[in-house]
């Protein structure tokens, strides 16, 4: 996904592409992915982030089916989705 990725944004993000293409909302995402994941260096490769320079798991795009999906951990059990309070104080 990291080479196909650059490649497929460079393409896009060129500026003879069209300019429609950059508002398609998957390639936005698809964006999100990609800088969240890698970076370009100067030597024009890119690299894994390290997971201290990943965003907080707020942010981080987990999957890109379900944006607002997030990784989260209680006790033993990891899971990435969404979380629900739920209170019996219902007053």
């Amino acid at each position: 996904m990291g080479a196909d990725g650059r490649h497929l944004l460079s393409a896009i993000y060129d500026p003879h592409a069209p300019s429609w293409l950059r508002e398609v909302p998957m390639v936005q995402i698809l964006r999100q992915v990609w800088v969240q994941q890698y970076y370009a260096t100067e030597e024009a490769t890119m690299q894994w982030r390290d997971d201290g320079d990943l965003p907080p798991g707020a942010l981080l795009i987990h999957s890109p089916y379900d944006v607002e999906a997030r990784l989260s951990v209680k006790r033993d059990i990891l899971w990435a989705g969404y979380k629900v309070h739920l209170d019996r104080n219902l007053r």
